[in-house]
């Protein structure tokens, strides 16, 4: 029952703490861009032809490489000690939370599992190894240089690396100085300073031979107990006291490192390619796009643009969602703002011009041959939907955050730059607008004025708000923005 409980729990803690990040700024061509990828597959296939015979099921042998052949004896002592400190300390980790959590006895809980740290030194030791690995397995992958470096982290994830101000920030946490993590329950970058690469915190391994856990189940303990816990503990630790003195066999994933090898491919080279392996691969690992995106407000690549559109409107008319407040814009708690203090209020500007440059296209129809008019339909909804937050007065113009605390604790946000991100979806919206009617179809079949509709609202309950929003900041030096708002107001007076 518990035979891959262990591996389970490894995958789940990596996975979890591991979400890396990725994009650059564009100038490989296709033809390389082809070459890498059919190198990358070369290399897939030699992975699994050096799988070790002697695998103890087709599972391993599918998805991970035994490293042996990498490093000399003693590198592979210390990378085994790494890897063990790594387990129990997760082991030791999640032992402890799920007792808290599952146990009403006073003594149970207080019970301290976690017997163990990962030191600094520890995970710069593992990063060392990770980008190793990536060398060997992948030597198609060019080394960045320290300006490279340095100018992808500031244009692809706004973090100024030689900023040290920012190092004591809840966003960073310095390993050594090899090493930047920032790190949510969703999201998560580590960025090896040494090596100039996105890489991971923890080792993505596992050993040949595993736990046998027939020898715990067999006690037929009864759960919830201190003897329960006390007996797979000591289990546990006589399995990795054996694992370091007969010298286990250690395999790495071979995706993981596939998918570090197209993230760096891509940020640092903005392989096309590898940007097309991380749309397509996001079941088992990190959705690194969905990241990039929505947490580092990436908007500068079409082909992650158009992906986000992930809403499902039917035959052209859209639905209301809550996703609409962070599509163009983080507005729904300003996590960049609160949480981490070197995030600033991004309005997605590539976000809204992709629609602009998008707004028809008579290839996409629906089953029935009709055109599909999906993201401007999208985008007139989204700006109905966030006015709505415009109405209700001044303290939506602005990001205030109150904290307060709940079972976790988190911020509680009100504001969050509606009216900011409003006053660049009024603007892009009549673009897109005017680039669909210069096709010669008419109005997209969604569409309702909402600019007009949404200013008479604004005059007629909000004291027209938001007009003197967009004024006092000069129209966000938006070209021609100040003759679309004075247009919109007439025609809304007209129709009082």
């Amino acid at each position: 029952m518990k035979t891959s409980l262990i591996f389970v729990r490894v995958v789940i803690y990596f996975l979890a703490i591991s979400a890396l990040s990725l994009i650059g700024c564009a100038e490989t061509a296709k033809n390389v861009d082809n070459a890498e990828m059919k190198d990358s597959i070369h290399v897939v296939n030699e992975l699994t032809d050096d799988e070790s015979e002697n695998s103890n099921n087709n599972e391993k042998e599918e998805d991970m490489v035994d490293i042996s052949d990498l490093f000399s004896s003693e590198e592979l002592d210390k990378i085994r000690c790494n890897y063990i400190s790594q387990l129990r300390f997760n082991f030791s980790f999640d032992l402890g939370d799920e007792m808290a959590m599952l146990s009403e006895d006073k003594e149970l809980k207080d019970k301290d599992f976690i017997d163990h740290k990962i030191t600094d030194e520890e995970k710069s030791e593992n990063m060392d190894v990770i980008y190793h690995i990536l060398l060997k397995k992948h030597p198609i992958f060019k080394p960045v240089s320290k300006e490279l470096f340095e100018k992808k982290m500031k244009s692809v994830f706004d973090i100024d690396i030689n900023d040290k101000s920012m190092h004591n920030s809840l966003f960073f946490t310095n390993f050594a100085m090899h090493s930047l993590s920032a790190v949510t329950s969703c999201y998560a970058i580590y960025i090896d300073l040494k090596n100039h690469i996105i890489s991971l915190e923890d080792l993505p391994m596992s050993f040949k031979d595993e736990m046998d856990w027939d020898k715990f189940n067999n006690k037929n303990l009864d759960q919830e107990t201190i003897e329960y816990y006390d007996t797979e503990v000591s289990l546990y630790k006589e399995y990795l006291n054996e694992a370091s003195q007969k010298k286990y066999t250690m395999y790495c994933s071979k995706k993981m490192i596939e998918y570090l090898f197209h993230v760096n491919n891509y940020v640092f080279y903005n392989s096309q390619a590898s940007l097309s392996w991380l749309l397509n691969n996001t079941e088992d690992v990190p959705n690194f796009t969905f990241i990039l995106s929505d947490f580092f407000n990436y908007d500068k690549e079409p082909r992650i643009n158009r992906n986000n559109f992930r809403f499902d409107i039917g035959k052209g008319f859209p639905l209301k969602s809550t996703a609409y407040k962070s599509l163009f814009g983080e507005v729904e708690s300003c996590s960049q703002t609160q949480y981490y203090n070197h995030f600033k209020f991004k309005v997605r500007t590539g976000m809204m011009q992709y629609v602009v440059d998008n707004c028809y296209d008579e290839t996409d129809l629906d089953t029935f041959g009709i055109r599909k008019d999906k993201l401007i339909c999208i985008m007139e909804d989204c700006f109905d939907y966030l006015f709505e937050y415009v109405l209700k007065g001044d303290e939506y113009k602005e990001s205030e955050g109150k904290y307060y605390e709940g079972q976790y604790g988190h911020y509680e946000s009100y504001g969050c730059h509606y009216y900011q991100v409003c006053a660049y979806l009024a603007y892009y919206l009549t673009k897109a607008h005017e680039k669909f009617l210069s096709y010669g179809h008419g109005d997209p079949r969604c569409w309702h004025n909402a600019l007009v509709n949404n200013l008479r609202e604004d005059l007629k309950n909000n004291d027209a708000r938001f007009e003197n929003y967009v004024k006092e900041n000069n129209y966000f030096n938006l070209d021609g923005f100040e003759q679309i708002m004075k247009d919109a107001h007439e025609q809304a007076m007209i129709e009082q």
